[in-house]
């Protein structure tokens, strides 16, 4: 907020500043916290997509009960489209700063996991929308600035 101040006393007129104010007041994930996040979505994804017969007998139900309680799950730019393979893709863009190609990977997953990702997209899109509005309230003050006035 201080460093956002200190460029609205400098460029009042910025059309940047109410938006990045507004986002200054409730707060952006840094990239960190996204790569965090991007591993609890990713394992939620796939909890999702997760279905249980009811009709199953008694030792499938133990044994879709004894699953929900250890996650296996690929990591990395693993091939393929289940949901495990997204999953996977989402974290590994987003830890390596990819957020466009993560959001990219959500939207290729079934309803169930788009909706268990929904908190994350939030979070993706707030920080995107902050970079870029940095990125254009940067851009310019560079340009106000190399001009001489």
């Amino acid at each position: 907020m201080t460093e956002l101040e200190t460029y609205a006393a400098v460029t009042p007129d910025a059309p940047e500043i109410a938006s990045l104010r507004a986002f200054a007041a409730s707060g952006v994930p840094t990239r960190a916290d996204l790569a965090t996040a991007a591993g609890e979505t990713a394992v939620a994804m796939i909890a999702a997509m997760a279905v249980n017969d009811p009709q199953a007998g008694f030792f499938q139900r133990l044994l879709d009960s004894a699953k929900a309680l250890v996650t296996v799950r690929p990591i990395g730019m693993v091939e393929g489209e289940g949901i495990e393979a997204i999953a996977a893709r989402v974290e590994a863009r987003t830890k390596a700063g990819d957020l466009k190609g993560a959001l990219d990977e959500i939207a290729k997953a079934p309803e169930p996991a788009k909706a268990a990702a929904a908190g994350f997209v939030t979070k993706v899109e707030g920080r995107m929308t902050v970079e870029n509005l940095i990125d254009a309230a940067l851009a310019a003050a560079l340009k106000t600035g190399g001009t001489g006035g």
